[in-house]
Order: C-alpha cells, then structure tokens, then sequence
C-alpha cells in the first residue's frame, strides 16, 4: 500500500503549527496496524486542522482590533503563497499536491465546523492568480466547494450571518470574513440595526471561543505582495 508522505512544507509548518514537530509514540503493535492505514500526509492534515480551530478561537478575540483587517488579508496572501511552493523543487505535480491538500484541509474544517479556516482557503483558492493556474482537484472536490460557497454568502453574506442568528453549537466558529465584510457594508449602508445585532454576536463568540494557543503565524505575517506571487505563479500558467 503507497502511503501519501507529508505535503505541508516547513514554512507551512511555521506558519499553520507555530513551528511544532511530531511527537513520535513507541511502536507496538496497535501503533504498527494503525500506520499500515494512516500516513504523514493524514498526521499533516488532522494537526492543520485542529490547529486552525484553536488558532480561529483565538482570532474571534482580535475582531475588531486595528491590526484585524491586516490579519484576514495576511491570512490568504500566504496561504496561496504556500500552495505555490515546496521545501524541494516546485512542479505542476507538486502544486495539484498542496491545492488538494488545502482543499483538504477546507473541507475537514467545514465539516467540523471551523467555518473561518473553511472560508480562508475558499479566498485563496478563489484568488485570481490561483484561477489562472491548471491543476487537478479531486473528483468530488467542485462540489463541494460549490456548497461551501453557497453556505458562506458572498459578497453580503446575508445568509452566513442569518445562519448564526438561529444556530448555536458551542464547537462551531462563523466566518469572520464574512461578518467583518457584513458590518463593513451595513455601516457603509447606514444599516445600523443590522450591523449592531451582528457585533453582539461577535461578542457572543468571543465569550464561548476563549483560547489561550494564540494565533497561528498565518495571520501574523505582513501580507505578501500581488507581485510575489505572480512571480511564484508564472511557471505555471
């Protein structure tokens, strides 16, 4: 059985982990049956995804703040940076490699409910310089991305915020791409009601999603530049 080796590169590592290794367990036999069926690749994905979530709990607690809007577009300017390189040579193949594994990543966040992780690969993916790209996604993967679409809302977001109006799961985190973009518009708009009610359940999440991890690097860095990553991306147009 080929077993899929680890996709994210040691930056993604630094940025998606804080730059944590894998603690290796002693071998036994219950450890050797489970490595026959699960793989570095499985290891990268599920840590990314719990990461994320511990990392989105804590971004709730920086809505609103002065370096807020600089860390949602931090955020996706790296995560196309990393889908656009490799710790070895990059290649086509090498780059339908990272594209899965983060529409890997959205999925399983979407799933469980990590909405925010979810709609920051969808803005990635979604980005311009990744839409003139040629990779092979996996087959269900359209779909699925589709619905992820539609639950999200863009560009108002109506429904995403609609949707937490109603639905309360102490596990589950919105999107705060789509809240901060709604309360931009309602206030733009001159929609005052709306955009109150909005940020009090920004401060509903901000009471039921503490987290003491901190934020992910992700959202830390200075945001990579349009030119960057089109001299990342011309190899593959």
């Amino acid at each position: 059985m080929r077993m899929r080796k680890r996709t994210l590169s040691d930056q993604g590592i630094k940025l998606f982990l804080n730059g944590m290794e894998v603690k290796r367990k002693k071998r036994n036999l219950r450890q050797m049956v489970w490595d026959l069926f699960h793989s570095d690749y499985d290891d990268s994905l599920e840590r990314v995804v719990a990461e994320s979530l511990e990392s989105s709990r804590s971004l709730v607690n920086d809505f609103g703040s002065e370096t807020f809007e600089n860390s949602l577009q931090s955020s996706v300017s790296h995560t196309i940076k990393l889908i656009l390189t490799h710790d070895k040579k990059m290649t086509r193949q090498q780059l339908t490699k990272n594209v899965r594994f983060f529409v890997d990543v959205m999925k399983l966040s979407f799933n469980k409910g990590d909405y925010q992780t979810a709609h920051l690969i969808l803005f990635a993916l979604s980005h311009p310089i990744m839409a003139n790209l040629s990779y092979r996604l996996q087959k269900w993967a359209p779909s699925k991305i589709k619905e992820i679409r539609l639950f999200f809302g863009g560009p108002t977001y109506n429904h995403h915020v609609k949707f937490w109006q109603t639905y309360h799961e102490e596990n589950s985190l919105p999107s705060l791409f789509a809240f901060y973009h709604y309360i931009q518009r309602c206030e733009w708009q001159g929609r005052t009601k709306q955009m109150e009610s909005a940020e009090k359940l920004i401060e509903l999440f901000k009471l039921l999603n503490y987290s003491t991890q901190g934020l992910s690097e992700i959202y830390k860095q200075s945001s990579v530049s349009h030119f960057e990553l089109q001299q990342l991306s011309y190899k593959f147009t």
